[in-house]
């Protein structure tokens, strides 16, 4: 019961895509890098995706152990949503 509570909680679906998301982002941004696309070091690579693991997963176990809407949360989730773009679109450049 409280899996399939959890599974209707938009906090708990939201957090679910954040982390998919990342793991794409890592796979995706990391074989850019080395095939030699991207210019970014390793040591930036390691350190967004490092930070923002970090980040996502405190949300989610967040929203796991406390289920109920929480106001900051869903701040802190959008100021995470908005940071990485920024980076992914820098690092696109040649």
């Amino acid at each position: 019961m409280a899996i399939a509570r959890l599974w209707r909680n938009n906090e708990f679906q939201s957090a679910s895509v954040r982390l998919i998301a990342w793991g794409v982002l890592v796979a995706l941004l990391g074989l850019g890098k080395m095939e030699g696309y991207f210019p970014f070091t390793w040591e930036q690579y390691f350190y967004l995706f490092g930070l923002h693991f970090v980040w996502f997963a405190g949300i989610f176990l967040h929203v796991i152990l406390r289920p109920e809407h929480n106001h900051l949360r869903t701040y802190l989730g959008a100021m995470a949503d908005t940071s990485v773009p920024p980076f992914a679109s820098t690092s696109m450049v040649r």
